[in-house]
Protein backbone atom coordinates (compact mmCIF):
# COMPACT_ATOMS: atom_id res chain seq x y z
CA UNK A 1 0.00 0.00 0.00
CA UNK A 2 1.47 3.54 -1.28
CA UNK A 3 1.10 6.80 1.25
CA UNK A 4 -1.25 8.33 -1.66
CA UNK A 5 -3.55 5.10 -0.39
CA UNK A 6 -3.14 5.35 3.16
CA UNK A 7 -4.68 9.11 2.98
CA UNK A 8 -7.42 8.57 1.17
CA UNK A 9 -8.90 5.46 2.96
CA UNK A 10 -11.66 7.07 5.72
CA UNK A 11 -10.27 10.51 5.07
CA UNK A 12 -13.06 12.84 6.98
CA UNK A 13 -13.37 9.73 10.06
CA UNK A 14 -11.32 10.81 13.48
CA UNK A 15 -12.26 9.80 16.73
CA UNK A 16 -12.49 13.07 18.97
CA UNK A 17 -14.04 11.80 21.74
CA UNK A 18 -11.10 13.21 23.79
CA UNK A 19 -10.73 12.59 27.27
CA UNK A 20 -8.05 10.75 29.69
CA UNK A 21 -8.43 7.22 28.69
CA UNK A 22 -5.08 5.53 28.72
CA UNK A 23 -3.70 5.29 24.92
CA UNK A 24 -3.35 1.61 25.11
CA UNK A 25 -7.26 1.26 26.42
CA UNK A 26 -8.57 3.45 23.81
CA UNK A 27 -6.32 1.28 20.94
CA UNK A 28 -7.92 -1.79 21.94
CA UNK A 29 -11.39 -0.31 22.41
CA UNK A 30 -10.33 1.03 18.92
CA UNK A 31 -9.74 -2.10 17.03
CA UNK A 32 -12.43 -4.02 18.70
CA UNK A 33 -14.50 -1.80 17.42
CA UNK A 34 -13.26 -1.90 13.99
CA UNK A 35 -14.41 0.73 12.80
CA UNK A 36 -11.49 3.05 11.96
CA UNK A 37 -8.94 2.10 8.58
CA UNK A 38 -5.22 3.16 9.40
CA UNK A 39 -5.46 6.31 8.17
CA UNK A 40 -8.32 7.20 10.40
CA UNK A 41 -6.86 5.60 13.58
CA UNK A 42 -3.66 7.28 12.59
CA UNK A 43 -5.02 10.40 12.63
CA UNK A 44 -7.30 9.60 16.28
CA UNK A 45 -4.30 8.63 17.92
CA UNK A 46 -2.16 11.70 17.30
CA UNK A 47 -5.46 14.00 18.79
CA UNK A 48 -5.30 11.87 21.98
CA UNK A 49 -1.26 11.64 22.69
CA UNK A 50 -1.83 15.89 21.66
CA UNK A 51 -4.79 16.13 23.96
CA UNK A 52 -3.32 14.00 26.83
CA UNK A 53 0.23 15.60 26.57
CA UNK A 54 0.78 18.74 25.03
CA UNK A 55 3.69 19.93 23.06
CA UNK A 56 3.82 17.02 20.93
CA UNK A 57 6.85 17.56 18.58
CA UNK A 58 6.89 15.89 14.85
CA UNK A 59 9.51 13.09 15.84
CA UNK A 60 7.68 11.58 18.67
CA UNK A 61 4.39 11.66 17.84
CA UNK A 62 5.97 9.54 14.35
CA UNK A 63 7.67 7.07 16.52
CA UNK A 64 5.08 6.97 19.00
CA UNK A 65 2.36 6.22 16.51
CA UNK A 66 4.70 3.59 14.47
CA UNK A 67 5.31 2.24 17.95
CA UNK A 68 1.39 1.56 18.73
CA UNK A 69 0.13 0.51 15.21
CA UNK A 70 3.16 -0.06 12.93
CA UNK A 71 5.60 1.92 10.92
CA UNK A 72 3.32 1.11 7.89
CA UNK A 73 0.79 3.00 8.56
CA UNK A 74 2.83 6.48 7.99
CA UNK A 75 3.56 5.46 3.98
CA UNK A 76 7.03 5.55 2.45
CA UNK A 77 7.33 9.14 3.63
CA UNK A 78 6.09 10.02 7.35
CA UNK A 79 7.09 13.15 7.64
CA UNK A 80 4.81 14.15 4.55
CA UNK A 81 1.94 11.62 5.81
CA UNK A 82 2.62 13.57 9.05
CA UNK A 83 1.80 17.13 7.50
CA UNK A 84 -1.22 15.59 5.69
CA UNK A 85 -2.38 14.44 9.36
CA UNK A 86 -1.93 17.72 10.65
CA UNK A 87 -3.67 19.76 8.18
CA UNK A 88 -6.79 16.93 8.20
CA UNK A 89 -7.07 17.22 12.16
CA UNK A 90 -7.05 21.32 11.98
CA UNK A 91 -9.65 21.25 9.96
CA UNK A 92 -11.78 18.33 11.59
CA UNK A 93 -11.07 19.18 15.44
CA UNK A 94 -11.56 23.40 14.32
CA UNK A 95 -14.84 21.70 13.09
CA UNK A 96 -15.48 20.04 16.72
CA UNK A 97 -14.45 23.18 18.78
CA UNK A 98 -10.76 22.23 19.67
CA UNK A 99 -8.04 24.61 18.43
CA UNK A 100 -4.70 22.66 17.10
CA UNK A 101 -1.47 24.77 17.30
CA UNK A 102 2.09 24.85 17.19
CA UNK A 103 3.94 26.35 20.05
CA UNK A 104 7.39 27.87 18.80
CA UNK A 105 8.86 29.00 22.80
CA UNK A 106 12.01 26.96 23.23
CA UNK A 107 10.68 25.74 26.56
CA UNK A 108 7.45 24.25 25.11
CA UNK A 109 7.72 23.79 21.40
CA UNK A 110 5.23 21.38 19.71
CA UNK A 111 1.79 21.16 18.78
CA UNK A 112 -0.97 21.71 21.50
CA UNK A 113 -4.53 21.86 21.39
CA UNK A 114 -5.64 25.79 22.63
CA UNK A 115 -7.93 25.90 25.31
CA UNK A 116 -7.46 22.56 26.55
CA UNK A 117 -8.61 22.40 30.22
CA UNK A 118 -5.34 21.98 32.13
CA UNK A 119 -6.87 18.74 33.62
CA UNK A 120 -9.33 16.46 31.80
CA UNK A 121 -11.84 16.44 33.88
CA UNK A 122 -12.08 12.77 33.92
CA UNK A 123 -8.89 12.61 35.30
CA UNK A 124 -9.53 15.56 37.80
CA UNK A 125 -12.63 13.49 38.91
CA UNK A 126 -10.36 10.85 39.74
CA UNK A 127 -7.82 12.53 41.09
CA UNK A 128 -10.44 14.32 44.07
CA UNK A 129 -11.73 10.70 44.91
CA UNK A 130 -7.99 9.42 44.91
CA UNK A 131 -7.13 12.59 47.44
CA UNK A 132 -10.13 12.25 49.69
CA UNK A 133 -8.83 8.78 50.49
CA UNK A 134 -5.59 9.70 51.89
CA UNK A 135 -5.29 8.97 55.52
CA UNK A 136 -2.49 11.46 56.78
CA UNK A 137 -1.72 8.89 59.43
CA UNK A 138 -1.06 6.25 57.36
CA UNK A 139 1.19 8.38 54.94
CA UNK A 140 3.38 9.06 58.11
CA UNK A 141 3.80 5.23 58.59
CA UNK A 142 4.28 4.87 54.95
CA UNK A 143 6.92 7.45 54.60
CA UNK A 144 9.15 5.57 57.06
CA UNK A 145 8.97 2.17 55.42
CA UNK A 146 12.12 1.95 52.92
CA UNK A 147 11.38 1.57 49.04
CA UNK A 148 11.87 -2.33 49.52
CA UNK A 149 9.27 -2.31 52.55
CA UNK A 150 6.67 -0.37 50.51
CA UNK A 151 7.03 -2.54 47.14
CA UNK A 152 6.81 -5.64 49.59
CA UNK A 153 3.34 -4.08 50.59
CA UNK A 154 2.14 -3.16 47.29
CA UNK A 155 2.85 -7.11 45.90
CA UNK A 156 0.44 -7.64 49.19
CA UNK A 157 -2.03 -5.63 48.18
CA UNK A 158 -2.14 -6.79 44.81
CA UNK A 159 -2.21 -10.30 45.98
CA UNK A 160 -4.68 -9.84 48.61
CA UNK A 161 -7.04 -8.02 45.27
CA UNK A 162 -6.26 -10.84 43.13
CA UNK A 163 -6.98 -13.55 45.59
CA UNK A 164 -10.41 -11.55 46.42
CA UNK A 165 -11.32 -11.64 42.83
CA UNK A 166 -10.62 -14.70 42.31
CA UNK A 167 -13.26 -16.05 44.85
CA UNK A 168 -15.66 -14.01 43.59
CA UNK A 169 -15.07 -15.21 40.34
CA UNK A 170 -15.31 -18.64 40.92
CA UNK A 171 -18.36 -18.10 43.58
CA UNK A 172 -20.04 -17.46 40.39
CA UNK A 173 -18.91 -19.28 38.37
CA UNK A 174 -17.95 -22.63 40.03
CA UNK A 175 -16.80 -25.13 37.16
CA UNK A 176 -14.22 -22.39 36.50
CA UNK A 177 -10.45 -23.96 37.31
CA UNK A 178 -8.77 -22.13 39.33
CA UNK A 179 -5.62 -21.39 37.14
CA UNK A 180 -8.38 -19.96 34.31
CA UNK A 181 -9.86 -17.75 37.43
CA UNK A 182 -6.26 -16.36 38.36
CA UNK A 183 -5.74 -15.71 34.36
CA UNK A 184 -8.95 -13.80 33.95
CA UNK A 185 -8.76 -11.64 37.20
CA UNK A 186 -5.01 -10.52 35.83
CA UNK A 187 -6.31 -9.70 32.50
CA UNK A 188 -9.55 -7.64 34.21
CA UNK A 189 -11.96 -9.61 31.74
CA UNK A 190 -14.10 -10.27 34.76
CA UNK A 191 -17.32 -9.46 33.94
Amino acid sequence: MHNRDLNLVDLDLVDLNLDSTPIITWLAQARKQGNLGVPALRRSLIARMIWQVAYQRSTGLIENVAYLIGRRAWGENSRATLATDMVHLRQVMTSAGHHLAYSHQPEHKGFYIRGRPLLDPQLERRMIGAMAEIDPAQMAITRQLTPAQRFTQAMSMIDFVTKAGVYRLRQRQPTLSLEEAQRRVRQGKVV
